[in-house]
């Protein structure tokens, strides 16, 4: 299996060595999704495309996050029907888990994926939440 990585709108892969002048860089040199055989390996923060600004609540962080990964996996010809696993950190679960069961829950209606809730002590740019999901595409 080969790794094929594709830009995701918004969020193209640049750093601050490699970056268009005037380009808003991310922290870290890193993908936002890649494929490798069936397998699609995507993760985000909650930070608007473009500005990388958070969003305003928890809840909005999560629904940048789901609404990203719905763009990278249809970009690599999957949906977000096909995600499998969903790893979500958190820099304080017990008080942000209610914001994300409730988009969660809006985006996976039925048959939600296997997901596991990390505590963690410090996100990039602040967040409050961060998310890695792994999807399984669609044979074609």
């Amino acid at each position: 299996m080969r790794k094929v990585v594709k830009e995701v709108p918004g969020y193209e892969l640049h750093d601050e060595v490699n970056s268009p002048a005037g380009h808003h860089t991310k922290q870290g040199w890193r993908s936002d999704a890649i494929r490798s055989g069936p397998f699609i390996f995507v993760g985000a923060l909650g930070t608007r495309p473009h500005t990388h600004e958070l969003g305003d609540t928890v809840e909005e962080e999560c629904r940048i996050i789901f609404e990203h990964f719905k763009v990278a996996l249809e970009v690599h010809g999957a949906t977000m029907e096909d995600i499998v696993q969903l790893t979500m950190y958190f820099t304080n679960r017990e008080r942000d888990w209610q914001y994300l069961e409730k988009v969660r829950r809006e985006y996976f209606p039925k048959d939600p994926p296997v997901s596991v809730g990390v505590g963690v002590t410090d996100l990039a740019y602040g967040g409050a939440v961060e998310i890695s999901a792994i999807a399984v595409a669609p044979d074609v």
